[in-house]
């Protein structure tokens, strides 16, 4: 949220393992914060709750439910103020590289059946 709202690229792309579907999807985001074609304000994650489903020495799956705050969207086509949005649960696959857990990739939560 920070690398967003303070619209700083590098910040945000060390977020990402390189070369990663993560660090691939970012990139052009990070590329439109750093050209000043985007700017993000007010933008603000609440993890609800961190589950860990698998881990190694060097790789990590969670599960991950948080929420996003309203916050405003500004580029080359006017400002929009995005409303706060519902709890959401994605699943990331992080990787350890150069002593920090950065993120490969993410997806939404397979759909549980209920009994």
């Amino acid at each position: 949220d920070d690398a967003l709202n303070t619209g700083d690229p590098e910040a945000l792309a060390r977020l990402s393992l390189p070369g990663s579907p993560a660090a691939r999807d970012d990139a052009v985001l990070v590329r439109a914060l750093a050209a000043g074609a985007t700017d993000i304000t007010g933008l603000e994650t609440r993890v609800g709750r961190v589950s860990v489903l698998a881990m190694t020495d060097g790789a990590a799956q969670v599960e991950v439910r948080s929420r996003q705050s309203a916050y405003s969207r500004s580029g080359v086509d006017g400002a929009t103020r995005v409303p706060e949005q519902p709890e959401r649960c994605v699943v990331l696959r992080l990787e350890r590289a150069e002593g920090r857990w950065v993120l490969r990739d993410g997806s939404e939560c397979p759909a549980r059946s209920v009994s």
